[in-house]
């Protein structure tokens, strides 16, 4: 399994979710032709089955990937005014200012 990240970028100037694999960039229209959501908020509802098929292309892409260098980066939302995060290391951050997880 690949390793990746998932940005919301631009090309060419048309933006698209996209792949990016240390320098390479695989902008998902391309990766996943029939499958491939427009936003972030067109991805949440099927996370899981989208990180299978971007891991699955991913283990034999067959599109070409562009360079970090050639595309631009853009907020990775742009319809929501809220942020979610999720911290793999929540109750690491929670003991180290001292409260605990039930506060």
């Amino acid at each position: 399994m690949v390793n990746f990240g998932l940005a919301n970028v631009a090309h060419n100037g048309q933006s698209a979710l996209a792949a990016v694999v240390a320098e390479h960039v695989y902008l998902l229209p391309l990766l996943l032709p029939d499958s491939s959501p427009d936003t972030f908020d067109d991805a949440f509802p099927h996370w899981d089955l989208l990180i299978d098929a971007i891991s699955a292309a991913l283990d034999k892409p067959r599109a070409t990937p562009v360079l970090v260098g050639e595309v631009e980066f853009l907020p990775p939302a742009t319809t929501s005014p809220a942020i979610w995060c999720a911290g793999a290391n929540y109750s690491d951050h929670v003991s180290e200012m001292g409260a605990s997880i039930d506060d």
